[in-house]
């Protein structure tokens, strides 16, 4: 390996963290930087050999049926996805979950710690303060069946904003799987992060939200 392979390889070694969006994003990542000929075989080479990103790896399946596609959308955070990641260990604040909110057009993504004992008013506190403070009121949001958005509260609440709420289920072959893909790629890079340090998950939130955003979307 030449010597400006190396240098690509002990870059990538440096935002390893970054590259576990996968292997598309981190090869994008490199490029920006440097270019070699032949250095695509040797990230592969040495992605396949480095213990963190197979420890991380996810096994991707086909999935049971026809996903129901969403219309094509005109602006940003007019529609989007929301859904919790739980339960994660508890430290300071005593957070132990994760509200993942996507945004279906940009794929731009917000991850904010919750405890998955809070109230639907605490959930819709959250929202507001979190999404609808620094975006706007969405038209439509795409939820699961979640007794949180489920309670009366929270429809009464989005129903006086004039949003409308679409409930899907978890695995009906008829929904939006693209927050689910989202879960997927958080719980990959947090898990990369935390992997010796369980308790700190919420403090590295932030940065995991930064590397998501920066990778490069199809």
């Amino acid at each position: 390996m030449g010597n400006l392979k190396k240098i690509i390889l002990d870059e990538f070694h440096k935002i390893r963290y970054s590259g576990h969006h996968g292997y598309q994003k981190m090869k994008t990542t490199i490029k920006k930087m440097y270019y070699q000929y032949g250095i695509k075989k040797d990230e592969e080479k040495y992605i396949s050999k480095r213990l963190e990103c197979q420890q991380v790896k996810v096994e991707c399946i086909h999935p049971s049926g026809f996903l129901k596609p969403i219309p094509i959308l005109e602006w940003k955070w007019e529609v989007i996805s929301t859904a919790f990641i739980a339960i994660f260990p508890k430290k300071s604040r005593q957070c132990d979950a994760i509200m993942v909110v996507v945004d279906n057009l940009s794929k731009a993504a917000q991850f904010v710690a919750i405890k998955s004992t809070d109230k639907p008013s605490d959930i819709a506190h959250f929202f507001i303060k979190e999404i609808v403070r620094l975006r706007c009121v969405p038209k439509n949001i795409i939820l699961d069946g979640d007794v949180k958005f489920t309670s009366k509260f929270w429809k009464t609440l989005f129903a006086s904003f004039g949003t409308n709420l679409a409930f899907n289920t978890m695995c009906h072959p008829l929904m939006d799987g693209h927050i689910e893909r989202v879960n997927s790629v958080l719980e990959d890079m947090l898990r990369m992060y935390v992997m010796h340090q369980l308790k700190r998950w919420e403090e590295f939130i932030p940065l995991v939200e930064f590397s998501y955003k920066n990778g490069y979307q199809e």
